[in-house]
């Protein structure tokens, strides 16, 4: 079966075109960036027994925008740690082959391989504990339209659940009491479709691409919904199951995101000690044994030199001089808001494809998104005496006052309750999040800690929970990531049209001697299985078109770390 390159945009090809192959027993190999579909694409190359590789890394740490924040020395004693970036891992419980699995298997590869490491309990060894996706007690605090429930309480998302209590929730009239599960349903269409067939799946989405989600649930509330009602049913749909502004963005960008977030057989963990483990495991084989990452290096220019290969340009942090190499092949994993910094010799021409490669690098969306963190004395959202007996243990708190989302913390089961803790005290994506970027650190905190103070009013915050410490690396933090250079934005989240217009022709034109990969490049943003998934995609590229599709077949095809990957099904049916 080949894939109709018309319809099936950013899916992996199992054909990959071979007719500019040129053989290379032991290619030259450039991966820029060492985040995770770097590394993981390092890795492969070392198991299928590529060693001439060089990983250029701008910043002196791995992972990108896998970041925790530290507030201490002392982690695994005191946890005062924060996810900056990835926090948490989806997890099938039905023993689908599909979806996340395979992010699963490299962890337990990683542990496997760096058992004997000296530094293993301390630094490598990556330990999955449960993360508290939704409070049990579903007490977690739910504040819109400034309303209470009937006693002039802060509600509960327990509270606010209940059909008989929508009319105190503060909606006009004319929204839909059922707005939360015509929404959910809207994406659920397409979920059977997914899980029986990822292809088939992604081809029926790829037909309503066109879409933002605005124009999908005008159409698609038809007659379920009264017409004059129709928009404020939506703004309702967007105030409270996603973010200010997301639904102008693509519609199959929300399915995908729902077939995560809601899928039922499913179950949510993280990594004790923090998700800055799971790179840094990456660290024994590949910087240790093999020092194939490099530091400090800033590509500048990417100059396609044909049948010579590519030359790379790059900086580091204390020089402004320019250093430059040769590799046969390179695999950028970059976001595209770092790429269209760069000087990028051979896509200047007036040839569709690379008029489609400029577009892409240049257009193609990402999303904001803000995080503070705030450190408390105690947990206090944990303590019946004081939270009025409606403690909360994992999940989070929703409102629509700028903080939007609070997530309480699941790492500290079992530790006491009056030991310092850090709380996210507000997540926030699209325009919510862009509200923080015009203020200070130190300014954002303060904001935030005013707003949680209205979710908890039983407690005062500042006097007697809040750690006053203005240490921006021990006290209180915060990350808005469109302002990070490394990542100009927090993940790919697409516009209408922009899978099969732009991001297809980016990754379908493999034959050039660079190669793109990351999470935008697959069809699972804002997770680490698109990472994954788009460094199996341009490892193999590389091999078939540098004479070694035999490294492939026999050392990576069958290995136990892709026994689950998503494609593997395909491929086996096109495999000679």
């Amino acid at each position: 079966m080949r894939l109709n390159d018309n319809r099936t945009p950013c899916l992996y090809d199992p054909n990959v075109p071979t007719d500019k192959t040129k053989q290379l027993a032991d290619p030259k190999i450039c991966i820029i960036g060492a985040g995770m579909s770097g590394l993981f694409a390092a890795l492969l190359f070392d198991i299928a027994g590529l060693k001439n590789i060089e990983v250029l890394e701008c910043q002196n740490r791995v992972g990108g925008r896998v970041l925790t924040k530290y507030f201490s020395d002392d982690i695994k004693n005191d946890k005062l740690y924060g996810e900056f970036g990835a926090m948490r891992l989806p997890k099938s419980t039905n023993g689908s082959s599909h979806g996340h699995q395979m992010v699963f298997d490299t962890i337990d590869y990683l542990n496997c391989i760096n058992k004997d490491d000296v530094d293993y309990e301390k630094e490598y060894k990556i330990e999955l504990i449960k993360f508290i996706f939704e409070d049990d007690k579903h007490n977690g605090r739910y504040f819109y339209n400034n309303k209470r429930d009937q006693c002039g309480n802060i509600m509960t998302q327990g509270y606010a659940d209940e059909p008989d209590n929508f009319d105190t929730l503060g909606f006009t009239k004319s929204v839909d009491k059922n707005y939360r599960s015509l929404y959910e349903a809207s994406l659920k269409d397409y979920f059977d479709d997914l899980d029986n067939d990822i292809v088939k799946g992604i081809e029926r989405l790829m037909d309503v691409d066109d879409d933002s989600v605005y124009t999908y649930l005008k159409r698609y509330l038809i007659g379920k919904v009264p017409k004059k009602n129709i928009d404020d049913t939506i703004a309702a749909m967007e105030t409270t199951e996603s973010a200010t502004g997301l639904f102008r963005l693509a519609f199959t960008e929300a399915v995908m995101d729902g077939y995560t977030f809601l899928h039922e057989n499913q179950e949510w963990e993280t990594i004790k000690y923090g998700m800055q483990r799971f790179p840094n495991a990456f660290k024994p084989i590949l910087e240790k044994q093999r020092n194939y990452i490099k530091y400090d290096r800033k590509v500048c220019r990417l100059k396609d030199e044909g049948d010579n290969g590519i030359r790379v340009f790059w900086k580091e942090s204390d020089s402004e001089c320019v250093h430059e190499k040769n590799y046969d092949r390179v695999i950028v994993t970059c976001p595209f808001g770092v790429v269209c910094q760069w000087e990028l010799d051979k896509l200047d021409n007036c040839e569709k494809k690379d008029s489609l490669k400029r577009r892409a690098i240049r257009e193609l969306n990402y999303d904001n998104a803000s995080k503070i963190f705030l450190r408390f004395k105690s947990r206090f959202w944990e303590e019946p005496k004081k939270t009025d007996n409606k403690c909360i243990v994992g999940g989070y708190s929703s409102t629509d006052l700028p903080i939007r989302k609070v997530i309480y913390p699941s790492y500290y089961e079992g530790d006491p309750k009056d030991k310092q803790a850090i709380l996210l005290g507000s997540y926030t994506w699209a325009n919510d999040a862009a509200k923080y970027a015009p203020y200070s650190q130190e300014k954002n905190v303060k904001l935030c800690l005013e707003k949680l103070q209205i979710l908890h009013p039983e407690v005062n915050l500042e006097k007697d929970e809040w750690v006053h410490d203005n240490d921006p690396g021990h006290g209180n933090s915060s990350i808005y990531w469109p302002n990070e250079p490394t990542a100009a934005g927090a993940y790919a989240f697409f516009g209408p049209n922009q899978y099969k217009e732009l991001l297809y022709p980016m990754i379908k034109d493999s034959n050039s001697n660079i190669h793109w990969a990351g999470e935008h490049t697959d069809i699972h943003h804002a997770w680490i299985i698109g990472a994954l998934n788009s460094a199996v995609r341009v490892v193999k590229e590389v091999l078939f078109q540098t004479g070694n599709k035999n490294l492939w077949e026999r050392n990576l095809l069958h290995h136990d770390l892709l026994c689950h990957w998503e494609w593997k099904p395909y491929e086996k049916s096109n495999s000679n």
